[in-house]
């Protein structure tokens, strides 16, 4: 986001997709260290959520994933904040 890409996409399948909802969520609040260096706003451009069919060891295993899109809205913070 610092070289002007205001968008950012947050994909997972499994059991991941908690700690995806979660990045996304901080993001969106601005809590923490590395979210408060994001825009002013974090705004939810989508959310798309899907099943995929993987190959693992010889059989078929049916995942669910998921797929969040943010975009950064107004100023990044000032380096030298920090």
């Amino acid at each position: 986001m610092q070289d002007g890409d205001r968008e950012v996409e947050i994909i997972a399948r499994g059991n991941s997709m908690r700690t995806a909802i979660d990045t996304a969520e901080i993001c969106r609040r601005r809590n923490g260290k590395i979210a408060g260096m994001l825009p002013e706003e974090m705004v939810n451009k989508g959310v798309e959520i899907s099943t995929e069919e993987i190959e693992v060891d010889g059989s078929t295993r049916v995942l669910s994933s998921i797929r969040i899109v943010l975009e950064g809205i107004g100023e990044m913070p000032d380096d030298s904040e920090e």
